[in-house]
């Protein structure tokens, strides 16, 4: 009694005269390997400091969110400038107008004209001004600049004399004042306020400690 011929794993002669078997080529093998790079961005590692600050991996001190809420006010300080400021231009005629109607003055036709003109350049130059200083002031108090609070504090009592300015002249007529300076007083006050926070102070204590 004789027994069957086994094949192989890879090779000899099969059962009953088969032929041989070949091993499965490389490439028919699946892959095992395991993928070692995390996957999503790699976030920059962020410390809190003892007055509740956020510190990025830089040592930069992230400015707290009543800082940036007055950034936010700020910037939109800069467009009312450019708003405020274009419209007071379109209206400088009847300005002039009403300046030379209530003093009873008749002048040229050519130095009403230049008035005019005056009063134009005037404001351009005052919105330009006042535009620059409120984007400076987002810009600079966002860096912990204890310069630019002050500065701030500074420009907003120049706001207030404006509203007064404008309440005065709308007793008397010039209501479209007050309206023109309302906008800017009050981004001009809510800025002011979260300047001067207890977490706005600390926010700006950390980066002048930072300086020294």
């Amino acid at each position: 009694m004789t027994h069957d011929q086994q094949p192989g794993p890879y090779g000899g002669a099969g059962a009953h005269g088969a032929p041989p078997q070949l091993p499965p080529p490389a490439h028919a093998y699946a892959s095992t390997a395991v993928a070692t790079t995390p996957a999503g961005p790699i976030t920059p590692v962020q410390e809190q400091t003892s007055t509740g600050l956020q510190v990025r991996w830089d040592g930069t001190v992230l400015a707290p969110s009543s800082v940036m809420n007055a950034v936010y006010l700020m910037w939109a300080g800069a467009a009312l400038a450019l708003v405020t400021g274009i419209i007071s231009m379109l209206g400088a005629d009847s300005a002039v107008e009403g300046v030379l109607e209530s003093t009873a003055m008749v002048v040229d036709p050519g130095l009403r004209q230049a008035m005019v003109t005056g009063v134009k350049v005037v404001i351009v130059v005052w919105a330009l001004v006042e535009t620059t200083l409120w984007m400076w002031m987002a810009s600079a108090n966002g860096k912990g600049r204890g310069s630019a609070r002050i500065i701030a504090s500074v420009f907003y009592g120049f706001l207030l004399l404006g509203l007064l300015g404008g309440a005065l002249r709308a007793l008397t007529g010039g209501l479209p004042d007050l309206l023109l300076a309302l906008p800017s007083f009050a981004v001009g006050t809510a800025a002011l306020v979260l300047l001067w926070l207890p977490a706005s102070s600390r926010f700006y204590a950390t980066v002048r400690n930072q300086r020294r």
